[in-house]
């Protein structure tokens, strides 16, 4: 019988993602990192940081020669990238016509879900999880909490990474 969680903080913890530092993880994690440990908010959430700038640095970074010597993301493509655009942009395009300077706990309940999205596109696919890891996207979700500004610039900087990936030549499979 499948278990039943009434908190995503407890499917987490069933899940692994929240043990305390100390505690040695079991042969199950298969040497994966645990979301939770060590976490430092990404400067991009930062109000003065230039996210834009940040952006570029990150998807420069994810460039590598392919055999024919191009530059490519490898089988990062436009698809899945855009994928996870869409899922930022729904819940943005609900935040961005209120005025309201707190999230309100709907919004923050997408939110939680849309972690749980980018973690299990994560998981299918490689390129998905080096993008999420090296522009810090799915850490970057726990220090939104309740705060507006912080969302909207949560999207905005993933829209210059969607932005940079296709100036920069990103795959159109």
């Amino acid at each position: 019988m499948a278990e039943k969680f009434s908190s995503f903080d407890q499917m987490g913890k069933a899940m692994g993602h929240s043990k305390p530092k100390d505690e040695k993880r079991g042969a199950g994690q298969r040497g994966k990192q645990n979301f939770q440990e060590n976490l430092k908010e990404p400067d991009f959430l930062k109000l003065d940081y230039d996210y834009v700038g940040h952006a570029e640095k990150v998807m420069r970074q994810m460039q590598n020669p392919n055999k024919y010597g191009k530059m490519s993301f490898g089988s990062l493509t436009t698809s899945k990238i855009r994928n996870i655009l869409t899922l930022v942009n729904e819940i943005y395009n609900k935040v961005i016509i209120s005025s309201e300077e707190k999230l309100d706990e709907r919004i923050m309940n997408e939110i939680r879900y849309m972690k749980v999205r980018l973690v299990y596109e994560s998981g299918r696919e490689k390129a998905v999880a080096g993008f999420a890891q090296k522009s810090d996207i799915i850490t970057a979700i726990d220090f939104i909490g309740d705060d507006r500004a912080k969302l909207i610039r949560y999207s905005r900087y993933l829209e210059a990474l969607v932005a940079y990936f296709k100036f920069l030549g990103g795959n159109e499979q």
